[in-house]
């Protein structure tokens, strides 16, 4: 995971008795998030990476209580504390990348000292991941989509032992380009190795949905298959596009150069309906907030 930049809203929590079950975020916090100041649901969806699992992203519910605060809590995030073997006293710093997207932080208890002085405070340490066990494929984006400041960092593999239904679907990032975002016939390319363990060169030519599902829109675009040789020697290159209706898309959310877009493939609408739909999160670029 990269690191923290300035621009984005930050705020921390020190693990105190009850952490397990639900952590508050602060009311001053939750006020500057509009996701939840405009929010007309009892609960939403956030999404968090850590160093110890940065190659997945986890779905955590954020849930209102009766006195109008926000709360990370169910039974994901119990998973998310377990995992990552949180105690009392340890403190998390969240940084807010957009659409609910968080960057956490874990450093140790600056309590544990036995020596009688204050501990100097580092950022928790984890051991390297197990190889070899299965390991659930989050699919990101390729080298050039390094994330916006370093807001969401590339990624085609995933962490041992987050295998289970609380991660991320499927998933990719991208920045926009001036590719992305020309007037004629602008494209936004899918990474080969998320289109090849998707196995979406099948659905080439057919139109797949783009959908936001906060503000309750959907966009259909075509998914577009490109093949082009680099020079007369090399094999043919194949690429999975969206073309037709991106430009649609980009102008109706106002995608600007530096923004990231996060698409997840909706599992249980390919595996129950045959249907291809990126649900679409968008982090802003510090100049374009």
């Amino acid at each position: 995971m990269a690191a923290l930049t300035s621009h984005n809203l930050h705020f921390f929590k020190v693990l105190m008795p009850g952490y397990d079950n639900n952590l508050m975020i602060p009311v001053v916090v939750s006020n500057k998030l509009k996701e939840l100041m405009v929010s007309k649901m009892e609960k939403e969806t956030a999404l968090l990476r850590t160093r110890k699992s940065k190659d997945v992203l986890w779905k955590v519910e954020v849930s209102r209580s009766d006195d109008g605060t926000w709360c990370f809590s169910g039974d994901h995030w119990r998973d998310f504390v377990s995992f990552h073997d949180l105690n009392i006293y340890e403190f998390l710093v969240f940084e807010h990348t957009g659409d609910l997207l968080f960057n956490v932080c874990m450093y140790d208890s600056p309590y544990t000292s036995t020596s009688g002085f204050p501990p100097s405070i580092g950022e928790k340490e984890f051991p390297s991941p197990t190889c070899g066990e299965n390991r659930h494929h989050v699919q990101e984006h390729e080298p050039r989509s390094e994330a916006v400041n370093g807001n969401l960092q590339s990624r085609s593999r995933s962490n041992n032992n987050a295998s289970k239904n609380f991660t991320c679907s499927p998933c990719f990032t991208t920045i926009m380009a001036e590719s992305n975002l020309v007037p004629s016939m602008p494209y936004l390319n899918i990474p080969q190795p998320f289109t090849r363990s998707n196995n979406l060169e099948e659905h080439g030519g057919s139109t797949i949905t783009l959908r936001d599902r906060r503000q309750r829109k959907t966009w259909s675009v075509k998914l577009q298959t490109s093949r082009a040789r680099r020079d007369s020697r090399s094999d043919v290159r194949t690429r999975m596009l969206l073309r037709d209706g991106w430009s649609e898309f980009a102008m109706s959310n106002g995608l600007k150069l530096g923004d990231t877009c996060l698409m997840e493939l909706d599992q249980t609408a390919r595996t129950k309906e045959g249907r291809i739909i990126f649900d679409v999160r968008i982090s802003r670029s510090a100049g374009n907030s």
